[in-house]
């Protein structure tokens, strides 16, 4: 059932949706991926359940210290032009992953009780 559920979320994730006079967007726009939202939080909650240690999402924002102020460091935001779209890619790519894994451990189990 579970891999069901993958097949028709990576199924929505691939779908393109076009208006008249706009090019096709995704059914699932890349931006929700990139923003703190419940839906993020419920995609790296997934991930984090049913992953393991080779399977992790880093949809964290990246930012380096830059200098220290009155004892205070301060952070500054690392600018990626293509952010939303890896973000979008890589949680596809853990899907698949976690798709796999639980594939095998089927298998295995179907192999122990034969």
């Amino acid at each position: 059932r579970l891999t069901l559920f993958i097949d028709l979320f990576l199924g929505f994730m691939e779908e393109f949706i076009k208006f008249p006079k706009t090019k096709p967007k995704s059914l699932i726009p890349h931006q929700c991926f990139l923003t703190q939202s419940d839906f993020k939080d419920l995609c790296s909650a997934f991930v984090q359940i049913f992953g393991d240690d080779n399977i992790k999402w880093h949809c964290d924002i990246k930012r380096v210290g830059v200098c220290i102020e009155n004892g205070k460091k301060k952070y500054k935001y690392i600018k990626e032009k293509n952010r939303s779209q890896n973000l979008f890619d890589a949680f596809s790519k853990c899907l698949s992953d976690i798709k796999s894994k639980l594939i095998k451990s089927e298998h295995a189990v179907n192999v122990e009780f034969r």
